[in-house]
């Protein structure tokens, strides 16, 4: 691959490692490494040190006048390997706390419908609204 090729592989790769751990991490700051390290604690260990390695390629080629090709096969590995890991807690995250809101919706419904006389259809339709917005929230 040619260098100008190069620049553009690594660049669309960091963008779209910023992008998930913006949106699905929360994570801040400019730049992947200053992402990396707002939500360091929430990741494991082996997928912030993938996450480096791509940030500091990113950052030699574009600011290091001397660096301007890269080792292509290390570089799709570690993003292979961070892409992997990622889409593990992605849907890990998102499939566990959707079970359990929904749970805890029903378990709510149930627990009002007994408590109180007011009549089980409001409860029904309060709940499926409710789980209606979760899921269109975070599914």
């Amino acid at each position: 691959m040619s260098p100008k090729n190069h620049f553009e592989l690594v660049i669309k790769q960091s963008k779209h490692f910023e992008g998930l751990l913006k949106t699905h991490f929360g994570a801040t700051g400019q730049g992947l490494h200053q992402l990396v390290s707002s939500i360091k604690t929430a990741l494991p260990k082996d997928l912030v040190k993938d996450l480096r390695k791509i940030a500091t390629i990113r950052n030699k080629l574009i600011h290091d006048q001397d660096y301007d090709s890269i080792d292509e096969s290390a570089f799709n590995q570690a993003c292979a390997s961070a892409d992997q890991k990622l889409q593990k807690l992605t849907n890990t995250a998102s499939s566990g706390f959707s079970s359990n809101i929904i749970g805890i919706v029903i378990a709510v419904v149930i627990l009002l419908i007994v408590i109180i006389s007011i009549p089980p259809w409001v409860y029904l339709i309060g709940g499926i609204v409710l789980v209606l917005l979760v899921v269109k929230r975070f599914g």
